[in-house]
């Protein structure tokens, strides 16, 4: 079967997701990452949350980004995390940073 909108590859109530999800599985982390990346919501909300983060043009790039990770993880980013998103930033966007930062697995395991 084709993943698509109606017929996602992997959703939340799959018992396969609700149950590995706390695991270090690196090979289904990876295969998440892939089915979110290609799945049409997720697009649409990084195209939604990359569109807030320009909103915010006013505003310096690490204090937008520590905007979108309170926004998104309830959490501010540590230094490492903060140069990386803005290098992230200033090669490909918001959208690129919106992206990466709803795929983290922080993101969709909210453990």
């Amino acid at each position: 079967s084709r993943c698509n909108r109606r017929n996602p590859c992997i959703s939340q109530s799959h018992p396969r997701r609700r149950n590995r999800a706390g695991q270090a599985g690196g090979q289904d982390r990876r295969a998440q990452a892939l089915v979110t990346l290609n799945d049409p919501m997720f697009d649409e909300c990084s195209r939604a949350l990359s569109k807030k983060l320009s909103s915010w043009s006013d505003t310096s790039p690490d204090i937008i980004i520590d905007k979108a990770f309170v926004l998104c993880l309830s959490r501010v980013p540590d230094e490492e995390e903060k140069k990386k998103f803005i290098e992230l930033f200033k090669k490909d966007g918001w959208y690129s940073v919106a992206t990466v930062l709803l795929n983290l697995d922080e993101s969709l395991t909210r453990e």
